[in-house]
């Protein structure tokens, strides 16, 4: 029988971790490959495989520190990773416990920006329905950007040129680097209680590792969160970044940012002059309009002929009046005639007879009376009428209503060109005349 002394596997798996957890240079480790087998677990870890052309070496981040990954991790990257080595005694294997992980290079900048940019776009942060509308004329305006830099620079010459009237106060901060970012959002805060009406955050051009601080996600909710219009002009025209894509507006470069801030003050200028002169020329348009009105009135046949407006109605009133009068005489010639001859038989009947004669009379002439005053009220009527109807037509309700008649010489003066200084001239009005001299 063998006596030498076995070791079972859990034992020996024991041994090993115990021993790579006490070598100092395993213990943190920095290792360099291209992923694969990434798989994200409903626990909040991340397992994966970090290889390269004939090695590979297992991989994981436990959700104690997945969250500070800021990239979604996928098949095909180049990474650099930090971690400690350590075996996992149930299978025997040995992997790199991961606690940072980074993408290679300028590309891995721009994979982080290009993933922060569909997240927040899925979030619906850069929908157009959140955005401020920008104030139309700011009397002040908050300009956070590097102190002294051609950016300030612009921006000042450029608003002092544009919209003079504005007060600029600029916050020197710092554009590039982390710490740009924890200047930029502490400044806005302060300056939030001096309720500006507007904000514009600006920086000249630069690569994109110089100007990847504004893709910064703290950074950028924080703009999209921020109660205050913000315009961002950074870096040149074909720069763009994420806090762009929050902002209320984007203009390509600083100059472009207090552009799109401030009105031109000459062209307001150049725009009143032109809508003064469209109004002069309505109000020129009306007042011919009403001078001609005028001049047609003057000169209307029946206003300088007042006596022609009442000849044919008076000839009418002359005939109607005529007939009226022949009705008249008609009817009392006609019931004499009838009263005569009743009153001859009343006289050769008896005295009953008589007074049933006088009763048919009576009645008779009560008719008689009925007739003759419709007749007169239909005639007074009409008379009345035709009277207001040339009433109404009259000059002198013409001039009841602020109008005169102004003559030289008996002759009605038109036109002011008609007159000279220190004619004698007489003003007609509905009440009376008075004479006057030219001056």
């Amino acid at each position: 029988m063998d006596n030498r002394k076995y070791l079972t596997v859990s034992s020996l798996n024991r041994y090993l971790a115990a021993y790579i957890a006490q070598d100092v240079q395993l213990s943190n480790v920095l290792v360099k490959g291209e992923l694969s087998n990434v798989a994200y677990t409903s626990q909040g870890h991340i397992y994966f495989t970090l290889k390269e052309e004939n090695s590979v070496i297992k991989c994981v981040i436990f959700r104690s520190l997945s969250a500070k990954v800021k990239f979604k991790l996928e098949d095909g990257m180049s990474v650099f990773v930090e971690g400690r080595i350590g075996i996992y005694e149930g299978s025997s294997t040995y992997n790199l416990y991961a606690k940072n992980i980074q993408l290679d290079g300028i590309g891995a900048l721009f994979q982080q920006f290009e993933q922060l940019k569909v997240k927040l776009a899925q979030e619906g942060l850069f929908n157009q329905e959140h955005k401020l509308p920008l104030p139309t004329m700011p009397a002040r305006i908050a300009v956070l950007c590097g102190g002294n830099t051609a950016a300030q620079a612009d921006i000042y010459r450029t608003i002092k040129n544009r919209f003079p009237f504005c007060q600029m106060f600029f916050f020197p901060v710092k554009v590039s680097g982390q710490q740009a970012v924890e200047e930029i959002i502490s400044t806005l805060n302060k300056i939030l209680p001096l309720k500006f009406p507007l904000v514009i955050i600006a920086r000249g051009g630069g690569s994109f590792e110089d100007l990847y601080c504004f893709n910064d996600e703290n950074l950028a909710r924080f703009i999209y969160d921020y109660p205050i219009p913000i315009i961002t002009g950074i870096g040149h025209e074909t720069d763009t970044t994420i806090a762009d894509f929050v902002a209320d507006y984007r203009a390509a470069t600083p100059t472009a940012a207090a552009v799109a801030a401030t009105v031109d003050v000459n062209s307001l200028i150049v725009d009143i002059s032109s809508k003064k002169a469209k109004l002069l020329s309505l109000i020129k348009r009306e007042v011919d309009i009403a001078q001609k009105q005028l001049a047609m009135l003057e000169n209307n046949y029946i206003l300088k002929n007042p006596d022609k407006l009442y000849a044919s109605s008076r000839m009418s009133l002359d005939f109607m009046t005529s007939k009226l009068n022949h009705s008249i005489k008609s009817i009392i010639s006609e019931n004499k005639a009838s009263f005569a001859t009743t009153h001859h038989s009343f006289l050769s009947l008896s005295t009953g007879f008589i007074s049933v004669q006088k009763s048919e009379i009576a009645t008779k002439q009560l008719i008689i009376n009925r007739i003759i005053k419709s007749k007169l009220e239909k005639s007074q009527m009409r008379l009345d009428h035709n009277l207001q109807n040339l009433d109404n037509l009259s000059p002198l309700k013409v001039m009841n209503r602020g109008y005169s008649i102004v003559k030289k010489d008996q002759n009605i003066i038109k036109t002011a060109c008609q007159l000279k200084t220190d004619d004698e001239i007489v003003v007609t009005f509905s009440d009376g005349s008075i004479k006057a001299r030219v001056e």
